[in-house]
C-alpha cells in the first residue's frame, strides 16, 4: 500500500474499484436472464424521458416553428412509453435488476482505473 502512496496512485480506489467491479459480476451472473432482457425492458423508461424531454423543449422553446412537432413527439413518446410500462412492467423490471450489474461493472472499472493515474501536485 505504501508503495501505491508513494507512486501517487490511489490505492483506496483500486481496492474500492476492484470490490464494485466484482459485485457487478456476480450480480450479473445471478441475475443472467435479467440482463438479457436489458433492451426491451429499457425501452419504456426511455420513451418517458424523450417525451419529457420534448414537452420540456415546447415550453420552453415557446412559439417557434418546431413547437408542434415537440408536442406531439412528447404526446406519442409519453403515451407509448406509458403502454409499455403497463404492458411489460416485468420487463421493465428485468431491465432495472440487469441494469445494475452493468452499471457497478463499469462504476468498478472507472475507479479502477481513476485509482491508477498519479495525483498531479
Amino acid at each position: 500500500m505504501e508503495m501505491l502512496k508513494e507512486s501517487g496512485m490511489r490505492p483506496t480506489h483500486i481496492v474500492a474499484g476492484v470490490a464494485v467491479f466484482c459485485s457487478g459480476l456476480f450480480f450479473g451472473l445471478k441475475n443472467s436472464l435479467y440482463v438479457l432482457e436489458f433492451v426491451s425492458g429499457g425501452l419504456q423508461p426511455l420513451f418517458i424521458v424523450i417525451g419529457l424531454t420534448a414537452a420540456v423543449a415546447a415550453v420552453i422553446n415557446g412559439p417557434h416553428s418546431l413547437r408542434g412537432l415537440n408536442i406531439g413527439l412528447a404526446v406519442v413518446f409519453t403515451v407509448l412509453g406509458c403502454f409499455g410500462l403497463y404492458d411489460e412492467f416485468y420487463t421493465t423490471m428485468d431491465f432495472l435488476h440487469g441494469f445494475l450489474p452493468l452499471f457497478l461493472i463499469m462504476a468498478g472499472l472507472f475507479s479502477f482505473v481513476h485509482g491508477l493515474t498519479s495525483l498531479k501536485d
